[in-house]
């Protein structure tokens, strides 16, 4: 294969992977899903269940309220009873002459959980949580059933067609020969290369991690969305969560107030507004640290909470305590870089000599400047943020061999401005003081995840004391 050949290879496989990037542009703009605004009208109580409602405002995704809203749900047409016995105790009783078998799938699959839980015919809500073992079967059997109602309404649609991943998969596999191919060609003709064998084997291994790669890609968006008639329904149902959001009573009712309220609060728990009911029907994850609602904007909608991965820790913190950690891991880095080098000469004779110490100082450099530079970075260019406190948690984390533990305190703040808002670490006096649902300004360093100054602007309407504590509520990661 000649130079000017290799050299043609490479405009050409640019060529390849924009084709195949346009093609999965092409699709993702044929097959967007519509989107949700509020309407003006709200939707009529009871035209769909709980559950569903809780899947098309969710982006067609089932959100944890849904298996409690669906409780209170049944609890409001009286298949079972919520009764109040004491103010950390309410049972659920299963009555006697209800025909399940007149209930849709997922408020059946409700139902089974409660009675395989119950107790002659009774269990404590705070029960409910006990049977985990199968839980995340049985949850996604629930969000099946529920999915399938939903498409059967026509308020949701797979995203993507069989011949739109037909066409998909047809440009995995042309970016992965094209690959595939230059990594052949690249192997023909490197340094030393006494046959054809090892470039085979690299064109293979590369042509098959890029086909991965693509279809990964696209895969993600490979997802369930809503129609146009769901985007409409969800539309009236946001509405609807405006109005029901005017009245604070609902934040705080227990379980067994569904006997006064009837369905409407069935549905308030589905839209996130019936905190302490979801959470005294624990029937499902009922605590999601990754999602909340948030009306700062103006309108309401759900915000995606994002998290430092737990493993990175190290670069979390105060500015110059991050920089100090990173230029101590550089330091190590770059000492085994250099000592493993200088043994594997002895193994191998035949490696370059005097690489050994430009190397450590190459992988030294590169940590620093990834973990140190980011901690000065921020020192010198911390954020103003303004918005409304939506999650405030802690979460343990083992140290010192797991003998002492301290917690990472998270605080979220949106700003109006992203449906995807980036939890903060924050120290001790700033976290005490603050509560969910407080508009606040704060100063943040955005890389190491810190706030150095919490200010509130506006006390939350829901404060109370020590109302806005959310335990057990741990983020992923």
């Amino acid at each position: 294969m000649s130079q000017w050949g290799l050299g043609l290879a490479g405009p050409i496989l640019a060529v390849v992977m924009l084709g195949c990037l346009a093609v999965l542009g092409v699709m993702l703009a044929r097959t967007k899903p519509p989107a949700v605004r509020p309407a003006t009208t709200p939707a009529e109580v009871g035209s769909i269940s709980p559950a569903e409602v809780s899947f098309i405002t969710g982006d067609a995704r089932l959100q944890p309220e849904a298996a409690s809203a669906t409780l209170l749900d049944l609890a409001a047409r009286q298949v079972v009873e919520i009764e109040e016995i004491g103010p950390s105790l309410s049972l659920v009783h299963l009555r006697s002459g209800s025909a399940t078998t007149e209930l849709a799938e997922p408020e059946q699959l409700v139902m089974q959980r409660v009675a395989r839980l119950a107790v002659d015919g009774a269990v404590a809500t705070g029960a409910l949580a006990e049977d985990t073992a199968g839980l995340n079967k049985w949850w996604t059997g629930f969000t099946q059933a529920v999915m399938t109602q939903c498409r059967d309404k026509g308020l949701c649609r797979a995203r993507f067609t069989a011949a739109n991943r037909a066409t998909l998969s047809g440009a995995s596999l042309v970016c992965g020969a094209a690959f595939g191919l230059l990594a052949w060609l690249v192997g023909l003709r490197a340094p030393g290369a006494s046959d054809s064998g090892g470039a085979i084997g690299l064109g293979i291994v590369a042509g098959m991690l890029v086909f991965w790669g693509y279809s990964q890609l696209w895969g993600r968006f490979d997802r369930t969305v809503l129609t146009q008639a769901g985007a409409e329904a969800a539309a009236g149902w946001l509405a609807t969560r405006g109005q029901l959001a005017s009245d604070a009573h609902f934040r705080t009712l227990p379980a067994a107030a569904v006997t006064i309220w009837g369905r409407p609060m069935a549905y308030a728990a589905a839209l996130g507004l019936t905190r302490a009911a979801v959470e005294g029907l624990p029937i499902a994850r009922t605590a999601d640290a990754s999602h909340a609602w948030s009306d700062y904007s103006g309108l309401w909608r759900r915000v995606e909470v994002r998290y430092a991965r737990s493993g990175v820790w190290w670069v979390l913190g105060q500015p110059l305590t991050v920089a100090w950690r990173g230029l101590v891991a550089a330091a190590f880095a770059g000492f085994w870089v250099w000592l493993g080098l200088l043994l594997a000469r002895l193994v191998w004779p035949s490696l370059p000599s005097g690489v050994a110490a430009p190397a450590g100082w190459i992988v030294a450099g590169l940590i620093a400047l990834a973990t140190a530079g980011r901690g000065l970075v921020d020192l010198v260019t911390p954020q103003m943020l303004e918005g409304e406190i939506i999650r405030r948690i802690s979460r343990l984390r083992p140290t010192s061999g797991g003998t002492k533990s301290s917690y990472y305190q998270w605080v979220a703040i949106d700003d109006g401005q992203s449906p995807r808002v980036r939890a903060y670490l924050c120290p001790d006096a700033l976290w005490g003081a603050a509560a969910e649902g407080d508009v606040v300004q704060a100063v943040v360093y955005r890389h190491c995840r810190w706030i150095k100054q919490l200010t509130t602007v506006t006390p939350s309407r829901f404060r109370t004391s020590g109302a806005d504590e959310t335990p057990g509520i741990t983020p992923p990661g």
